[in-house]
């Protein structure tokens, strides 16, 4: 029997989801105490998160170029990084709201003197919406594209050291040097990555064959999101029997973000 082979496409949205979900397995290989099941699933949703902003400096075209012919898959990779912050940003944002709404006192890590962990967290979602926005309308701005790529590269930086100190400082679900220290090698891969490539390009590749209908950014993007989804609620399900909501721990001497 002939095994069909899979186009660069399916085998590219296949690293991508493994990629990302490799932050919550990392998690789920020796979880720590459930919580609460919208507790966890907005735990599971900023982790997700968290590994897709680790991902996005690979998901360029610019990158890609060099290696491939195919114009139509360099668009999918350019079109999903755009499709995939926007994303990003609303499972930030759902992370940090469901835990308010959930625990209305979190507010009181928005304060200067909350420990530098949370305030870690608070300027990577500020510091994620205003990277997003800011290419969005980056020619409404009049920013030019040389400048802005230099600015969009150093505050992504930035963006993904606030990510994995706000994750690795609440010491929660990683609190072991081992889950820390794998944590930041899979968050550090794809900036290396992106640097070996740029200084590395190598040879262009021959021309993409096609092979049934052309994969769309909307639709891989939505697939991802949906894949995060399903993983998170099965992780806040896992647990959701272990403790109820009433006796959960309070985060100021139990940390649980």
């Amino acid at each position: 029997m002939r095994v069909p082979v899979l186009s660069l496409e399916q085998r590219w949205f296949a690293a991508l989801l493994c990629y990302t979900l490799a932050p919550l397995g990392i998690v789920l290989a020796r979880r720590p105490r459930a919580i609460d099941f919208w507790w966890d699933f907005a735990m599971a949703i900023g982790i997700c998160a968290v590994a897709g902003f680790a991902l996005l400096p690979l998901v360029s075209a610019r990158w890609w170029a060099p290696r491939h012919r195919g114009t139509a898959f360099l668009r999918l990779v350019q079109a999903t990084h755009r499709e995939l912050s926007y994303v990003l940003l609303v499972f930030t944002l759902a992370h940090a709201g469901l835990l308010w709404v959930l625990e209305p006192r979190i507010v009181e890590y928005l304060l200067p003197g909350a420990i530098a962990p949370m305030l870690a967290g608070t300027g990577a979602l500020a510091l994620g919406a205003f990277i997003v926005v800011s290419s969005r309308h980056r020619e409404a701005l009049r920013w030019p594209y040389a400048g802005w790529r230099g600015w969009h590269a150093g505050l992504s930086c930035v963006l993904l050291g606030l990510l994995g100190w706000h994750v690795i400082g609440a010491g929660y679900h990683y609190p072991r040097t081992a889950t820390q220290g794998t944590l930041c090698m899979l968050a550090a891969v794809p900036t290396f990555a992106t640097w070996w490539l740029r200084r590395h390009p190598g040879a262009r590749g021959g021309r993409l064959a096609p092979a049934g209908r052309p994969v769309r950014a909307p639709r891989l993007v939505l697939a991802i999101a949906l894949t995060w989804i399903a993983a998170a609620v099965g992780f806040g399900w896992s647990g959701a029997a272990q403790v109820p909501l009433e006796e959960r721990a309070l985060c100021a001497r139990d940390p649980c973000l």
